[in-house]
């Protein structure tokens, strides 16, 4: 059994961060170091979130007794840098949930808005979009591969609507 212990964030480039294996920890683990911070657009829910990554990374195949996939690292990886590449320090905290595939789903259901993404890999994302409002247009799923600039659009409406009421 492989075991995560903590999120681990790697500051190559502003806004990235990724989960590593820690040697000292043991084969497969992860352990914690310190967490760079970006004071204006780090979101107060980061490392809570990153905590509850890493118990989704530690969950076993067969995990909801129905033959669910485990999560890998790359898509916990993943899931923490898109997070990460989208949030600002105004964002609502996602939800993050496991998907019997072994995929990681983050989703924001808030003032209207449904939107939830799934992190398909390293490069790739599906989406789908709802806004009872009717502000923006509803997206049945889309999948994206290195250009986010509509989700980004889309999380940034989210945001604003979020911190207006």
């Amino acid at each position: 059994m492989r075991a995560v212990t903590s999120a681990v964030f790697v500051e190559d480039s502003p806004r990235n961060v990724a989960l590593s294996r820690s040697p000292q920890k043991g084969v497969g683990a992860v352990s914690e170091a310190s967490v760079f911070s970006h004071a204006c657009t780090t979101p107060p829910w980061r490392d809570v979130m990153s905590k509850h990554v890493v118990v989704l990374a530690n969950l076993p195949d067969n995990w909801d007794s129905y033959g669910a996939s485990s999560v890998s690292l790359s898509i916990a990886n993943a899931a923490l840098c898109f997070v990460e590449s989208v949030s600002t320090s105004r964002t609502p905290q996602p939800a993050i949930v496991p998907t019997n595939d072994g995929k990681l789903q983050v989703e924001w259901h808030t003032q209207g808005i449904d939107l939830e993404v799934k992190i398909i890999s390293q490069s790739a994302v599906s989406y789908s979009l709802e806004d009872s409002r009717g502000d923006f247009p509803s997206v049945e799923e889309r999948e994206l591969r290195y250009d986010l600039t509509d989700l980004q659009r889309a999380i940034m409406r989210l945001t604003a609507r979020a911190n207006v009421g």
